[in-house]
């Protein structure tokens, strides 16, 4: 229970969450070991869950004109999936394991009823979910902008 726990406070998401409401989050986290070869995450699959890195790492792939691109690497304390924390839609990229990764998988279902148990985790990890998902919209548009100024269009 204290690696999970420890896991978890090491993330966006929780590392606001109180010592012993961490400790409820963490009852409900499965942990799971990958090996490379496996899939996480498929793009465009339903998605229904959200994971920690404990160990290891693992790589974010985009499908770009039918051939897999790698995007992102993710490590210790990094979490993957928590888009469908937001949206009931299908899973935007691939996630497989670099090497031998220990992860903590916790079912978006199980998480909306611990928010109706404990009320006080929603606000820190919905404005923590909100800050990463706003960093994200940021750098994306940067990108977009940076790449659309290298193709000549304005």
């Amino acid at each position: 229970m204290k690696e999970k726990m420890s896991a978890l406070s090491e993330t966006f998401l929780f590392k606001d969450v109180p010592e012993e409401k961490l400790e409820e989050v963490a009852k409900i986290a499965e942990e799971k070991l990958v090996i490379p070869g496996d899939v996480i995450i498929r793009e465009g699959d339903f998605g229904d869950s959200i994971y920690v890195v404990v160990s290891g790492s693992v790589k974010i792939e985009k499908r770009v004109e039918g051939e897999l691109k790698e995007i992102a690497e993710l490590g210790r304390g990094e979490i993957f999936g928590e888009v469908s924390m937001v949206d009931e839609e299908p899973r935007l990229a691939t996630v497989r394991p670099v090497e031998a990764t220990t992860l903590l998988k916790m079912n978006i279902d199980d998480l909306e009823i611990l928010f109706v148990d404990y009320p006080e985790l929603t606000a820190p990890v919905f404005r923590a979910l909100a800050k990463v998902l706003a960093a994200r919209l940021r750098q994306t548009t940067k990108d977009m902008t940076f790449l659309r100024s290298m193709a000549g269009k304005n």
